[in-house]
């Protein structure tokens, strides 16, 4: 057999990251493999737990590598760990890259549980007297404090083996990690951190000392301004993502208006470095959509909000910006315009929940302003009804890297324009007659809101086409077969003979190669 060395063996297997069982094969081929696949398997393990009974077998191998000191604190207050009956063939836990919160809950509850991790229910004190020498004093367990004396020594544990810790989700405020002996290294090589606001001040600052490459910061509850969370924002020299998700009451006279104005203040200090910002959560204005505004070179704009963003969108100019995601399209939509007109041409993605639009004639607009401003684009959310053929194929026309196609037909204060998918197919025909010798890339069409298919054929006739130029083709990047996806709104408008003779067609169609996948989904699935 060939040798390679461990950094190559690493790059090549690391392909199998989503398949345990070609990982697990690797395991038996000799011991370097072994080392190589083990270290990937180890960096983050609770990835390929499903079951609980592995979970609970995960659990105990990482308990056991709790150390002697730790044992002995906890066997000082009634928690019994005996120590493993023959020591790990590897040391897995100095392999670990990813740290959740949760799964540190779970191992204490674990010990808690379990039979074989006695834990009396009362706990022996030695009290030291100058005069009769030394007496036990036998006192009542305190569960709360036995908790906290668990997950302090499993922190502990991972701190003082783990070589580099890259990813951190950390929620506990009763645990002081940071102040750890040998934190500094711990953290030396972190790049992703989850948070929220309900941790002290003064952990940030801590934090902030020794923890200043992050890459990747997630806020997932931003419940209040916190002075110590934003001075490890400016602490940062490498920050790229950042995802920030609002929470929180009126309470202690906080305005909803500029709610975290000293965390928003610091989120300026990255406006350079930044290229994915993420929003959202239940209050809107809870960070200044001018600060929003300072982010120059962002590349990836999520907006997750239900209510109204408008602000957002209406003082933001971003000449980077190469994906726009949002939960649901801004009302006016004039708004949405004027934000892609000002994207500098780069947008590739453009992609929302498609809800009701009140101006009409808006919609052309917007089909106009894709077409005038995106050229680049491959992913887009749009609408579309017979009235809009002409602006539609221009849009197309211009937008030649166009792979996923979101599209509705008009929904308006629950008054529907019917779409026809027949309709849509032929203007697909026309553009690409009037493309020739190209095809479109289009390879993903998704259909919301109500749509009627009277007449399958254009569709059936479209598909075959595209299928035989696919086959001839000689091109080094073939054309994607297509994939088509209904939401269920669409469905509501159909008879049940019609649903039937749909799923029937679809499925013929999927047998005979003319499209690779369709579906029926919630709305929000299909996002």
């Amino acid at each position: 057999m060939a040798s390679f060395s461990a950094e190559i063996l690493k790059l090549i297997f690391e392909f199998f990251l989503n398949d345990i069982n070609s990982l697990l094969s690797c395991l038996v081929v000799n011991r370097q493999f072994a080392q190589v696949t083990t270290s990937i398997i180890w960096e983050n393990p609770w990835k390929y737990v499903e079951k609980e009974r592995d979970e609970i077998k995960l659990l105990k191998i990482i308990i056991s590598f709790l150390s002697d000191k730790s044992r002995k604190i906890l066997k000082e207050h009634g928690i019994f760990i005996p120590p493993p009956s023959k020591p790990p063939s590897f040391d897995y836990v100095s392999l670990c890259r990813n740290l959740v919160y949760s799964r540190i809950n779970l191992m204490t509850e674990l010990i808690s549980c379990l039979p074989e991790y006695n834990i009396s229910k009362v706990s022996v004190i030695q009290i030291s007297d100058n005069r009769n020498g030394s007496t036990n004093l036998l006192v009542g367990q305190n569960e709360p404090y036995n908790f906290y004396l668990i997950k302090q020594e499993i922190y502990k544990m991972y701190v003082s083996r783990c070589q580099s810790l890259e990813r951190l989700e950390f929620h506990d405020i009763d645990i002081p990690l940071p102040f750890f002996k040998g934190v500094e290294r711990f953290f030396s090589n972190l790049c992703e951190l989850h948070c929220d606001t309900s941790l002290l001040s003064g952990t940030y600052y801590r934090m902030a000392q020794i923890c200043q490459n992050l890459e990747r910061l997630i806020i997932e509850d931003c419940c209040y301004d916190n002075d110590g969370l934003a001075t490890l924002i400016e602490a940062q020299t490498k920050l790229k993502y950042l995802k920030i998700i609002t929470k929180g009451s009126e309470e202690h006279g906080n305005s909803r208006y500029n709610r975290y104005s000293r965390i928003s203040s610091a989120m300026s200090s990255q406006a350079r470095s930044l290229l994915y910002f993420e929003i959202g959560g239940s209050f809107v204005k809870g960070i200044s959509p001018v600060t929003i505004a300072t982010f120059e070179n962002l590349q990836n704009l999520n907006i997750g909000f239900h209510g109204k963003y408008e602000d957002i969108l209406r003082y933001s100019s971003f000449p980077q910006l190469r994906v726009l995601e949002c939960h649901h399209v801004s009302n006016p939509l004039d708004i949405l315009i004027n934000f892609i007109e000002r994207t500098n041409e780069l947008i590739e993605k453009i992609s929302f929940g498609i809800n009701s639009v009140t101006d009409f004639h808006l919609i052309r607009q917007y089909n106009q302003t894709i077409a005038r401003c995106c050229p680049n684009l491959k992913f887009l959310t749009t609408w579309f009804t017979i009235g809009d053929v002409a602006d539609f194929k221009i849009m197309l026309i211009s937008c030649p890297k166009l792979e996923h196609l979101t599209i509705g037909s008009y929904e308006n204060e629950g008054e529907y324009h019917t779409a026809k998918i027949e309709e849509l197919i032929n203007v697909i025909n026309e553009v690409e007659s009037e493309m020739k010798p190209r095809l479109l890339k289009l390879w993903r069409i998704e259909f919301r809101f109500a749509w009627e298919i009277r007449n399958m054929l254009p569709l059936s006739n479209y598909l075959r086409k595209r299928k035989e130029k696919i086959l001839r083709s000689n091109s080094k990047k073939p054309l994607k077969m297509m994939e088509l996806y209904f939401s269920s709104s669409f469905m509501y408008t159909l008879k049940e003979d019609e649903k039937i003779e749909l799923i029937e067609k679809l499925e013929y169609y999927k047998l005979e190669g003319l499209i690779k996948n369709f579906g029926f989904s919630e709305y929000e699935k299909l996002c």
